[in-house]
């Protein structure tokens, strides 16, 4: 099982739930976030982050998170590149391995 963890502007949350409900993703969970930055500006731990510079004012964003079956965690991995190349580079994705659940 994998954790899937998908973090965006809130602007775009209506983008990513209808991106879910056509990928699928019957459950989930989202929550609001506070994006901060508080490297310097030449450090590039990410270049497309949220916040424009560094120590800004949080960024109001959404974190969403839903455990997939390994085999299909790899096609939605794939399936939110595409979605935000074509979006314009609207999020961030990462999957994470669940090594146990209860």
């Amino acid at each position: 099982m994998k954790l899937i963890v998908i973090t965006s502007l809130y602007e775009f949350t209506k983008e990513i739930e209808r991106f879910l409900r056509e990928k699928k993703v019957l459950a989930y969970f989202e929550m609001d976030v506070q994006g901060f930055k508080v490297f310097e500006e030449n450090e590039t731990f990410k270049e497309n982050w949220f916040v424009s510079g560094p120590r800004q004012r949080p960024t109001n964003s959404l974190g969403v998170f839903a455990f997939i079956e390994n085999q299909k965690a790899s096609q939605l991995m794939q399936a939110l590149k595409e979605f935000d190349e074509e979006h314009g580079n609207i999020l961030n994705a990462f999957s994470v391995n669940v090594e146990e659940s209860v």
